[in-house]
């Protein structure tokens, strides 16, 4: 698992993927699973997740069940990058890809790719801290959206 402290500057952002991916490759690594999001504003009410998978993955591996990213949306910035260097090399990898809010970090999001990604690998992975995180969240947001409609209220009679 690789989780960065620290995002790589915008300039050596593809780079730096390239090199991961080519890493994970030849260290022989059986495979990798990326986690990254969807704007919650394309999600239809049937699925909480697409997936975006190399063509080694799909012969390898049939035990993700998930819907592949829409035609007529795509992949962008490093998750591509990643992708494309997987591909080339016929390594399988698998990009999850939760709806998630464009707008706040979304633990809930987190925490539907990390369900899927162990169902998939058969792991038991305690996700409850996330889903409290997300309760948090969204009760304070609802608290702020019902103070600014108040408000506006107040100033609009």
């Amino acid at each position: 698992m690789v989780k960065l402290e620290f995002s790589p500057h915008r300039s050596e952002e593809a780079e730096f993927a390239k090199a991961l991916a080519s890493w994970a490759v030849d260290q022989k690594f059986n495979d990798a699973i990326l986690i990254g999001g969807l704007d919650s504003n394309f999600q239809d009410n049937k699925h909480q997740l697409r997936v975006v998978p190399t063509q080694a993955y799909l012969q390898e591996f049939k035990n993700f069940d998930a819907p592949t990213l829409e035609p007529e949306l795509f992949v962008y910035g490093p998750l591509a990058v990643m992708l494309s260097e997987f591909e080339m090399r016929n390594f399988p990898a698998l990009a999850i890809l939760p709806y998630a809010s464009a707008m706040r970090p979304d633990p809930r999001a987190a925490a539907v790719a990390i369900k899927a990604m162990s169902k998939a690998h058969r792991l038991k992975v305690d996700v409850s801290g996330l889903e409290k995180d997300a309760k948090e969240i969204e009760v304070e947001i609802e608290k702020r959206m019902k103070q600014t409609r108040k408000s506006l209220q107040g100033m609009y009679g």
